[in-house]
């Protein structure tokens, strides 16, 4: 583990304290439970996409380029070897 170095508010630590107490383990426990469900979702989305296969990550990540408004070149298709390989 690594040690870390947190400011709560009286309001929190009073809180944490006592789920701590509830469930009689350390205030470092139950926040580290906390981080682990805040986070699970997003790190479970990234995982999903481990799992696509070639085409559907490609897609993926044409859908994720056109939210952002990201463009390509408009002669991409007539240049693309020279855009892939230099030539």
């Amino acid at each position: 583990m690594i040690r870390t170095q947190i400011y709560l508010t009286q309001q929190q630590h009073n809180r944490v304290k006592a789920l701590g107490l509830k469930r009689k383990t350390s205030i470092s426990s139950v926040i580290r439970e906390a981080i682990d469900e805040k986070t699970a979702k997003s790190f479970s989305a990234k995982r999903a996409n481990q799992n696509l296969n070639a085409g559907e990550w490609l897609l993926s990540q044409v859908a994720w380029a056109e939210k952002k408004e990201i463009k390509g070149p408009a002669d991409l298709s007539s240049k693309m070897d020279e855009y892939l390989y230099g030539q």
